[in-house]
């Protein structure tokens, strides 16, 4: 897409269109597969659907792509390239939670953690029935 750029072919709002649907998909994606979903981008944004679409055909050219275009043809790539998708939020909130109480300093002791929301509300209960009157 970067020689695309320079070219003129594609300006600015068609590269970030491009770019971004693969960019969400972090490192799921491997670097080679990026490469090659870059250059298939560029291909159709110059005009060169049949190589997009990965035909070994000579075809006539057609015209630029547009960002939607682009953008369209991006997420279908990401799509393929990483059919489940980002992990749900869940599981990753399953491995950042914690609850640290440190050693006693001047008479309190510090905490510190993550917690998830049942286990907040569970707390709070707690909090609530032994702070009210």
């Amino acid at each position: 897409m970067r020689a695309a750029l320079l070219d003129g072919v594609v300006g600015i709002a068609g590269l970030l269109a491009a770019t971004t649907p693969l960019d969400q998909a972090g490192g799921r994606i491997e670097c080679e597969q990026r490469l090659k979903a870059d250059d298939l981008l560029a291909d159709l944004a110059r005009g060169l659907p049949e190589a997009a679409a990965g035909s070994d055909d000579a075809a006539m050219p057609a015209p630029p792509a547009t960002p939607e275009d682009l953008k369209q043809y991006a997420h279908v790539l990401r799509t393929y390239l990483d059919p489940d998708g980002a992990e749900p939020s869940e599981s990753r909130a399953m491995r950042q939670r914690y609850l640290s109480i440190g050693r006693l300093r001047d008479g309190v002791y510090p905490i510190r953690g993550n917690l998830l929301p049942e286990t907040l509300a569970q707390l709070q209960m707690i909090f609530d029935a032994q702070l009210n009157p």
